[in-house]
């Protein structure tokens, strides 16, 4: 089998791309954490990386926004143009009958073609689990802990199984013995993750000797080690094997699904930046009773297009475009309002802000 470098030339492939994972790399599949609750396996919760925030927590985010119901849910899906959705906690098993139903609900509103994955441990995982799964549309399983017993159970069921994990760095003398066993199986892929750093896991990970690399987002040697793994087995294994970098989850799939999603919601003022942000001019420093009647002085003063001009009441500011900005800073200076440009993520709002420039 061939190796093939990904859009980031740090991430690679041999063979077969996992289906989710092509969908990941166009920013198309949308990321359902359904649930914080888990069954804290020794084998991996050391080494997780799940948010304070929603680690142990029965919480559901889409994508970067949390969500109580399944209307917000597939409305998310929209905004973004998913083509599939992937699963994740926590352990969704533990959440089973809301993963099956929110996976009936995807299917129904998006077509038997939106393509579902679903992340286990596959500790205790059954065949009534199983069953279920496969019924409400599943097509793809993802199994972090990786037993014969489970591995032989799932690939009994018509949807592609798959082993991924994080790879500790010097482990790829368990993970070439690993991809031997996972060939010999008939499993499908095994997907490796570079292992991150976060702040949940970065005290354990220095404690077990483990430490960052510069950028701090991902661990030393771990890269390493997946690339060891490959000069190993090639030409070996029939067995597709994909390692994906942290920069990959970062510069190419949270960038794509960002530009999806800016394109549907971004407003006639707003610029799309080459990353995915949203651009504009901002009005900071106004009343809010004050709001209404300096967005309609400056509408006809400045002779601005009524799609062209908004007032954020959440963020208590007037949004423009960068051209009518800079056109309007000098009077709004004198004033004595504050005027720059905003870059912020196309998320659900509250968006983070990234950078402001005053003018």
């Amino acid at each position: 089998m061939r190796v093939r470098k990904l859009q980031d030339g740090c991430s690679w492939v041999l063979g077969k791309l996992p289906e989710g994972c092509k969908l990941c790399a166009k920013g198309a599949k949308l990321v359902l954490f359904i649930t914080g609750k888990c069954l804290l396996p020794k084998e991996c919760s050391w080494l997780c990386p799940v948010s304070n925030e929603k680690k142990g927590v029965d919480v559901i985010y889409a994508n970067e926004r949390r969500v109580i119901s399944i209307e917000e849910v597939l409305e998310e899906a929209s905004l973004m143009d998913a083509e599939g959705t992937g699963i994740t906690g926590g352990e969704p098993l533990l959440v089973l009958d809301r993963t099956i139903n929110f996976i009936k609900c995807l299917k129904e509103n998006f077509g038997e073609k939106h393509h579902v994955h679903v992340y286990t441990s596959g500790k205790n995982l059954t065949k009534e689990e199983l069953n279920k799964l496969v019924d409400a549309g599943l097509d793809e399983l993802r199994i972090h802990i990786p037993t014969l017993e489970v591995l032989r159970l799932a690939l009994e069921y018509p949807v592609r199984v798959g082993v991924e994990i994080p790879v500790i760095p010097g482990s790829e003398e368990n993970l070439v013995k690993l991809a031997f066993q996972l060939d010999e199986l008939g499993v499908d892929f095994l997907n490796l993750n570079e292992l991150e750093f976060s702040e949940s896991n970065a005290e354990e990970l220095r404690r077990r000797g483990i430490f960052p690399r510069d950028d701090g987002i991902a661990a030393e040697g771990s890269e390493e080690a997946a690339t060891r793994l490959l000069e190993a087995v090639k030409g070996s294994l029939s067995l597709n094997i994909h390692y994906c970098s942290a920069r990959f989850k970062d510069s190419v799939q949270l960038r794509n699904r960002f530009l999806r999603r800016a394109q549907r919601v971004a407003r006639p003022y707003e610029i799309i930046s080459d990353d995915g942000l949203l651009v504009k001019g901002v009005i900071h420093g106004v009343p809010v009773s004050e709001l209404d009647k300096l967005a309609e002085f400056l509408k006809k003063k400045f002779k601005i297009k009524q799609e062209m001009i908004w007032v954020n009441y959440e963020k208590e500011r007037i949004e423009t475009s960068i051209e009518i900005a800079y056109k309007i800073a000098k009077k709004l200076r004198e004033r004595n309002f504050e005027i720059g440009i905003l870059e912020e993520y196309p998320t659900h709002p509250p968006r983070l802000e990234v950078e402001y420039t005053p003018l």
